[in-house]
C-alpha cells in the first residue's frame, strides 16, 4: 500500500498538469479553511445582519474587480507560455488596463448604490470610506490577476503561500478592529489584507517568477499576436461577466428579497460549496497552461484531470453531506438550524462542475471561444432563471436548488454531446484530417536520412575492386540528393503529397519535354515512363522545395 500512493504521489509530481493543479488547489484549499474559520469567529462575534451586509458588500467588490478584469486571468494563463520576451509586457497591460477600468466602474457603483441597493450605503458613510472601497476593487483586481500571472509562467506553488498569507492577515486585522469598526470590520479586514498582500507577490512575480520561466522555457513560436489575443478576449470576457452573475451577484438578490440575514445564512453554505468549485476551476487552469503550445495530448490530459479529480471530490463530498449539521455548529446553532440544505446542495453540485469547468478550460484552450460564452450563458440563465423561481417558496434553499440544477443539466448535455467540446481520438479522425496527418508522417525524419547517408556510404567504401570508380561519386551524389535519397530508402510516400490532377499535369509536361529534346537531338522518343510510376522523377519535374530529410 506504501508503494502504491509512492507512486501515485510520483505520478501526480512527475506530470507538471497535475503539479500545478494540486498547487493551485493547495493554495485555494488552504484559503477556504482559513476562510471558513474567518467566518466562524465573525459569526461568533458580528451581528447575523453585520455579517450579511459585510458579505454582500465582499461579493460587489469581487463582482466590480471581475468585470474590470475582463476575464484577462484566463488570457494570462492561456498566452503567457507561449509569449517569450513579451511576457512582461503582456502583464503589465493587462495589469494597467483593468486597474483604470476598476477606478471608474467603482466611482461609477458608488453613485448608483442609494438607487440599486440602499442597504448597501455604509459604504458611502464618509469619503475615506468611499475612496477605501473604490481602491480595494483596483487593488482587488490585481490581486485576482497576480495568481493567473504566476501560473501562465508555471510558478503556480507560489499562490498558496500567498492566499495562505492573505488570508491569515485578514483574520488577525478582523479580531482587531471587532471594537473600532463594529459595522466594517469584516469588509475593511478582508481588502487590507488584499492590499497588503500584492506587493510581495508581484515583486516576487517580476523578480523571480519571469525570469526564471524565460530562462526554463523556451517558445519556438512567434509570440502572440494582439489581434490573436483579442479574438480571444473579447468572448472570453463576455463569458466571465456570466459566471459572475451567476456567483457574485447572487448574494445581492438574495439581500434584495430576503434581507441581510438571509444573505449572512448563504454566505456561509456557500463558502464551502464555492471552495470545492474552485477545485475543477484551479485544474482547469493547469489544464490550459500545460496545453497552450501543444494540444496533441488535450483529449488524454482532460480525460485524466476528470477522473483525477473524481477520485479527490467524491469522497469529501459525501463526507460534507453527512456531516453538514456538524459543521454547521462551529457557526453557531442557529446556522446549523438553517443551512443544512443549501450546504449539501452546494456540496453535491461539486460533481457535475468537474464537467462543466473542464469543458470550459479545454474548449479555451482550443479557442473555441463561441462554445465557452455558450456554456457560461446556459449556467447564468438557468441559476437566474430557478433562482428567482424558488427564492420565493424555498428561500436561500432555492438559491441553492438552482446552482445545483444549473450545473447538472449543462454537465448531462455535455456529456451527451462530447463532440461539441472534447477533442477527438486520434483514430476517429476525419478522412481529410487523416490524409493530411499521414502526408506529415510520410517525411523522413532526419535521424533516419543521416542514418541512411551513414549506410550508403559504409555500402560505397565496400565495393569490390572490379566496380567501377565512378559508382562511389554517384552514391555520394545519392545522399546529398533528398529525391534520390527517398528512392536509396525505397520510400513510396513521396507520391502521396501531390493530387492526381498535379500528377497529370506532370505527364503531359514531361511528354512534352521528352518530344522536344528528341526532336533537337534528331532520335525517335524514348518510351515514355509515366512519372506517377517514379516518385523520384514526380518530385523532380514538380521542382518541389527540398524536403529536409
Amino acid at each position: 500500500m506504501v508503494r502504491t500512493s509512492s507512486r501515485s504521489l510520483a505520478g501526480v509530481l512527475g506530470d507538471p498538469m497535475l503539479r500545478s493543479g494540486h498547487a493551485l488547489i493547495a493554495g485555494a484549499s488552504l484559503t477556504q479553511v482559513i476562510g471558513v474559520a474567518y467566518w466562524v469567529i465573525a459569526a461568533r462575534i458580528y451581528p447575523v445582519a453585520v455579517v450579511g451586509r459585510n458579505s454582500a458588500a465582499l461579493s460587489i467588490m469581487l463582482f466590480l474587480s471581475g468585470v474590470a478584469e475582463l476575464n484577462m486571468m484566463s488570457t494570462l494563463v492561456r498566452f503567457l507560455p507561449t509569449s517569450g520576451t513579451r511576457t512582461v509586457r503582456l502583464i503589465l497591460g493587462v495589469y494597467a488596463t483593468s486597474m483604470s477600468i476598476a477606478a471608474v466602474i467603482g466611482a461609477g457603483f458608488l453613485y448608483l448604490i442609494p438607487h440599486v441597493e440602499p442597504q448597501l450605503s455604509f459604504v458611502r458613510t464618509g469619503p475615506y470610506v468611499a475612496l477605501w472601497f473604490v481602491f480595494s476593487i483596483v487593488a482587488g483586481t490585481i490581486f485576482v490577476l497576480e495568481d493567473s500571472a504566476l501560473t501562465g509562467v508555471r510558478a503556480a506553488p507560489f499562490v498558496p503561500l500567498e492566499n495562505t498569507f492573505s488570508s491569515v492577515l485578514k483574520l488577525v486585522l478582523m479580531i482587531v478592529l471587532v471594537r473600532g469598526l463594529p459595522s466594517l470590520g469584516i469588509y475593511v479586514s478582508s481588502t487590507v489584507a488584499v492590499v497588503i498582500a500584492v506587493f510581495p507577490t508581484n515583486a516576487y512575480l517580476f523578480g523571480r517568477a519571469v525570469p526564471r520561466h524565460l530562462r526554463k522555457y523556451s517558445v519556438t513560436r512567434a509570440p502572440p499576436r494582439f489581434r490573436e489575443i483579442g479574438s480571444f478576449l473579447l468572448p472570453d470576457s463576455t463569458a466571465a461577466l456570466f459566471l459572475l452573475g451567476s456567483t457574485a451577484l447572487l448574494p445581492v438578490l438574495i439581500i434584495d428579497r430576503l434581507g441581510a440575514r438571509a444573505a449572512g445564512h448563504y454566505a456561509l453554505a456557500w463558502i464551502v460549496g464555492y471552495a470545492l468549485f474552485l477545485v475543477s476551476v484551479s485544474m482547469g487552469s493547469s489544464l490550459v497552461v500545460e496545453t497552450a503550445a501543444d494540444q496533441s495530448q488535450l483529449r488524454q490530459r482532460c480525460l485524466r484531470s476528470i477522473t483525477h479529480l473524481a477520485k479527490l471530490l467524491v469522497p469529501v463530498v459525501v463526507v460534507v453531506v453527512a456531516a453538514a449539521p456538524y459543521l454547521l455548529l462551529a457557526f453557531g446553532r442557529g446556522y446549523a438550524q438553517t443551512d443544512v440544505t443549501p450546504l449539501r446542495l452546494l456540496t453535491l453540485a461539486a460533481l457535475p462542475t468537474l464537467v462543466t469547468n473542464t469543458a470550459i478550460s479545454v474548449t479555451r484552450s482550443l479557442r473555441r471561444m463561441r462554445m465557452v460564452v455558450g456554456i457560461q450563458v446556459c449556467l447564468c440563465s438557468l441559476v437566474w432563471g430557478l433562482s428567482v423561481a424558488l427564492i420565493g417558496r424555498l428561500g436561500i434553499t432555492g438559491v441553492a436548488a438552482a446552482w445545483l440544477t444549473a450545473q447538472t443539466v449543462t454537465a448531462l448535455g455535455l456529456m451527451i454531446a462530447p463532440r461539441l467540446w472534447l477533442p477527438a481520438p486520434r483514430r476517429a479522425l476525419r478522412h481529410g484530417a487523416a490524409a493530411k496527418q499521414a502526408r506529415r508522417e510520410s517525411v523522413v525524419e532526419p535521424a533516419k536520412a543521416q542514418a541512411a547517408r551513414e549506410s550508403a556510404a559504409s555500402l560505397a567504401e565496400a565495393q569490390g575492386p572490379g566496380e567501377s570508380r565512378a559508382e562511389p561519386a554517384a552514391a555520394q551524389a545519392r545522399r546529398e540528393d533528398p529525391a534520390a535519397l527517398a528512392e536509396t530508402l525505397q520510400f513510396p510516400a513521396i507520391e502521396s503529397l501531390v493530387t492526381p490532377a498535379e500528377a497529370r499535369a506532370v505527364r503531359e509536361r514531361a511528354a512534352k519535354q521528352a518530344k522536344a529534346q528528341a526532336a533537337d537531338e534528331g532520335v525517335e522518343p524514348a518510351e515514355e515512363q509515366a512519372p506517377h510510376e517514379d516518385p523520384v522523377a514526380l518530385t523532380q519535374t514538380l521542382e518541389f522545395p527540398r524536403i529536409s530529410f
